[in-house]
């Protein structure tokens, strides 16, 4: 095993294991605290793991694994502390024999695939940047409560930046969603929620197809979002507008780890 120092290192180390993944990306970003890596190889199976924040979800420290199945699990067997949190792929925990898992998928666009497929649509939904204030805050907390309760990213969380969303005929907030400073220039979505009695409205697409804009428009050159794997309708939302999927999954080690 080799030690990988700097966020450099764990990246290059990444393009090897796992060239073009997109995850390094985000998890590596200036704003997220990484505590150093590791590389492990025989010449037929490598994998990299690093020890830092998470860009959503718990913001304790988690072991991150990308690589060949076996290599991936060895890393996790070989440095793992008890009680870790873990994200990789699917299959390296399936070879590290864990079960409790969870399953999300990776969504992303780059600049040049939102181009191709740049859609307008007559009628849509009006999206705006949303004011930064306690009010506003409030009623994104009140909406995330009834429609997203477990939503990772809330207001006031030094993660999140701007909030954009869509308020009724009446002015009441129906849907929102974050954007994620950490990952900078790799522009990050979170958060999105839309309001129960407002759905099928296509609130979610107007206010995804809102943030592409203005992420591509501002320079980013990519745009990224997690989702659940179970969550059907949402991805079949990402999956019309053209994001590439990269599964992932997650675990908490329990106190022994073999």
């Amino acid at each position: 095993m080799h030690a990988l120092a700097t966020r450099g290192d764990i990246a290059r180390a990444c393009q090897l294991v796992a060239p073009d993944h997109p995850w390094p990306a985000v998890a590596l970003a200036a704003a997220i605290t990484v505590d150093g890596g590791l590389w492990s190889g025989d010449g037929s199976a490598a994998a990299a793991a690093w020890r830092g924040g998470n860009p959503w979800g718990p913001k304790s420290s988690t072991l991150h694994v990308l690589g060949e199945p076996r290599a991936g699990a060895e890393l996790i067997a070989a440095i793992a502390r008890s009680g870790d949190r873990v994200i990789t792929t699917p299959a390296v925990l399936t070879a590290a024999g864990v079960s409790d898992t969870y399953e999300w998928d990776l969504r992303s666009m780059t600049s040049s695939e939102w181009d191709l497929r740049r859609p307008s649509y007559a009628g849509a939904p009006v999206v705006s940047w949303l004011p930064s204030d306690a009010t506003t805050f409030a009623e994104i907390d009140a909406l995330l409560d009834e429609a997203f309760a477990h939503a990772a990213i809330r207001p006031g969380d030094d993660r999140a930046g701007r909030w954009c969303g869509v308020r009724n005929g009446d002015g009441a907030l129906v849907a929102c969603a974050a954007e994620t400073l950490p990952a900078a220039p790799i522009a990050h979505l979170s958060a999105l929620a839309v309001r129960p009695t407002a759905r099928r409205q296509q609130l979610g697409g107007a206010v995804t197809r809102f943030f592409l804009a203005e992420a591509f428009g501002a320079g980013a050159p990519m745009v990224m979002l997690g989702v659940d794997a179970d969550n059907r309708q949402a991805s079949a939302l990402y999956d019309r507008l053209g994001f590439a999927t990269w599964p992932l999954a997650g675990t908490t080690l329990p106190t022994e780890v073999s």
